[in-house]
């Protein structure tokens, strides 16, 4: 997902520019049309793949005591005491988990992925009322 709604982006957005710009007359003020219309596009796409999709880690995967978080080829372990806070930023498809650390490592000090899908999502997600207990219970 993290990869190929960018790439499906930009290959759609290239196929039906192209179409258009090679099915419009001569005349400039079209051309520059469809010129602004691709750049815009572009932007677009770049910045919610920027805020939505890049921060994202590929993996998560929970020891206990601790999770390790893996994004490319980087992986980063995080105890569950060193978790300042978490929080669960609301969007219109995925719940996407955030945690703050105290100190940076290979992948930041801000780690971010996305829980599993729920129908019902009216409620705060079940992993992050988990993970905040088990925080809790790790700080004391």
């Amino acid at each position: 997902m993290k990869r190929g709604i960018p790439v499906l982006w930009l290959i759609t957005s290239i196929a039906t520019f192209s179409i258009l710009f090679f099915t419009l007359g001569e005349g400039n003020a079209e051309r520059l049309i469809v010129y602004l219309a691709m750049a815009s596009s572009a932007i677009f796409a770049g910045l919610i793949y920027k805020f939505v999709i890049a921060d994202l880690a590929d993996e998560v995967i929970d020891h206990g005591d601790h999770l390790i978080f893996r994004k490319g080829p980087l992986k980063q372990t995080v105890e569950l005491r060193d978790i300042i806070n978490i929080r669960r930023a609301y969007s219109s498809k995925n719940d996407k988990v955030i945690l703050t650390v105290q100190s940076s490592g290979p992948i930041g000090n801000r780690l971010a992925f996305l829980a599993e899908y729920r129908v019902v999502r009216f409620t705060e997600h079940p992993i992050v009322i988990e993970l905040r207990e088990r925080i809790e219970a790790a700080q004391r």
